[in-house]
């Protein structure tokens, strides 16, 4: 009787692994919220750069709503309300501002204009 009790559970395991396979994956096509090795090449090309983006201060809900706010953990924030210093060094008098490979960019700009200054392939 042991052997049929461990048979019957490793079933029902096999069974739940499968079941819970099949609903992460349906969820994951129906939110199309995918993890993939692009996003990664995409965020280690931009930490080779060098890419400021230049904020007045460290509010996460403006973060937040910047379009390339999934990639900000890839680029040095300088919030300027602390460092008014180099913001002022840099000419920073709009917010945002990016500093890429040199190039000063003002105002929020989209995820292909990000990739373009950087010098990243998105695909």
């Amino acid at each position: 009787m042991g052997v049929f009790k461990v048979l019957r559970s490793f079933m029902l395991l096999v069974v739940l692994v499968l079941v819970f396979y099949f609903v992460a994956n349906s969820i994951t096509s129906f939110t199309g919220f995918i993890v993939s090795e692009l996003d990664s090449d995409f965020e280690n090309c931009l930490q080779k750069k060098d890419i400021v983006l230049y904020v007045d201060n460290y509010d996460v809900m403006k973060l937040r709503e910047m379009k390339t706010s999934d990639y900000l953990g890839s680029v040095k924030v300088s919030g300027c309300v602390l460092n008014k210093l180099s913001c002022i060094r840099e000419g920073i008098t709009v917010y945002p501002t990016w500093v890429i490979n040199g190039e000063k960019v003002e105002g929020d700009i989209d995820l292909y204009k990000f990739a373009d200054l950087a010098g990243c392939d998105l695909v």
